[in-house]
């Protein structure tokens, strides 16, 4: 299985709830997953892609580190 994320700084963007909390949801319950699925030979894997891309979802006048 393989879930993908944003980085801290995406998830508590201000204007990006319930985007982000819902992606801090995604980790938290990949980890348990991961713990509840032990030995049962399902992989599990969290793909945190770099850097955020262009989309109507990036404000092109963000502050530095938040990208």
């Amino acid at each position: 299985m393989i879930n993908v994320t944003v980085n801290e700084a995406t998830m508590t963007r201000p204007g990006f709830s319930p985007y982000g909390p819902s992606k801090a949801a995604l980790e938290a319950i990949t980890r348990v997953w991961e713990a509840e699925l032990e030995g049962t030979g399902v992989a599990l894997n969290l793909l945190a892609p770099g850097g955020a891309t262009a989309t109507e979802m990036v404000q092109d006048d963000l502050p530095e580190g938040w990208s």
